[in-house]
């Protein structure tokens, strides 16, 4: 078969430019390197313990300030949902357990997500002199000034959840 146009990666962009691109007549193919479409978008099962348990890689939720995407929302017939109660209760996965993220100061230094160590490394924040280097990743950012073990259980989930990106290659600045 013959295509008008090849879009590489399967993840949400890829797809909806595919999508964009066929509904104005173009044959369009999509190719991706993994076994699966979607990117970095995944849904997982997990049993632990006799419950289970869906975990959501990647976002969860889109910037959706663009009339463009929200055109695309329409034209595919999907609606806004608002997220269960449950979705307030947000966990990391850490040496085969499920570990409550701290949403308050208080459970910040009870939890066992980080060690008592990695807590009192984010008091030498106050004494961080400002990078001399002229771009800095989130990840080398989160070093410097709060310790290895905030960017692997607090920034990089984060990161990863919000932007479906990784610490290390994106910018701080940006």
């Amino acid at each position: 078969m013959k295509y008008d146009v090849a879009v590489i990666g399967g993840g949400i962009t890829g797809l909806t430019a595919a999508y964009k691109l066929s509904r104005k007549g173009y044959k369009v193919i999509v190719l991706e390197s993994s076994n699966r479409i979607g990117g970095n978008i995944a849904t997982k099962e997990l049993n632990l313990g006799g419950k289970r348990y869906l975990i959501e890689e990647g976002p969860q939720t889109i910037l959706a300030n663009n009339k463009a995407v929200w055109e695309v929302i329409k034209e595919l017939g999907l609606k806004p949902q608002k997220a269960s109660p449950s979705s307030e209760k947000r966990y990391i996965y850490k040496r085969g357990k499920l570990i409550p993220i701290p949403l308050k100061p208080s459970e910040f230094f009870t939890t066992s997500l980080i060690s008592f160590k990695a807590k009192l490394e984010l008091f030498r924040e106050f004494f961080v002199k400002p990078s001399q280097k002229k771009e800095e990743s989130v990840a080398e950012f989160t070093i410097r000034h709060f310790g290895k073990e905030f960017l692997d259980y607090f920034v990089q989930p984060f990161v990863s959840g919000i932007y479906a990106g990784d610490a290390k290659k994106l910018s701080v600045r940006y």
